[in-house]
């Protein structure tokens, strides 16, 4: 189960965002998940949910979803000083990632 609470196979909200923060909380570059959570909220997101200190969240959106991510990138960069990039995807568009799965699998448990 993720941590919203979504499982496979289970049907979605289309506004529904995963949103994935490139390197966050290494090389000096920190940035607390309840602060993360803050600016997302205040860009609209709605519902928003993080995963450990990863950059990594769930949340609700109502509208452009590549707009929202330049607009989190904007917000990061003016509250922290450094620039992340923002990438969304929908819980549909991960689980279609993940199913079509283009590597193969040396290790099963990794």
């Amino acid at each position: 189960m993720c941590p919203s609470g979504w499982q496979f196979g289970q049907t979605v909200d289309v506004a529904s965002r995963i949103v994935f923060v490139r390197a966050i909380n290494v090389g000096g570059a920190t940035l607390p998940m309840g602060e993360l959570r803050e600016l997302m909220v205040g860009l609209g997101a709605s519902t928003v949910r993080t995963y450990i200190a990863s950059g990594n969240a769930v949340c609700d959106l109502d509208g452009d979803a590549a707009a929202f991510d330049r607009a989190l990138e904007a917000a990061i960069e003016r509250r922290f000083g450094f620039f992340r990039e923002v990438m969304s995807r929908s819980l549909q568009e991960v689980a279609d990632a993940l199913a079509a799965h283009p590597f193969e699998v040396i290790e099963p448990k990794y």
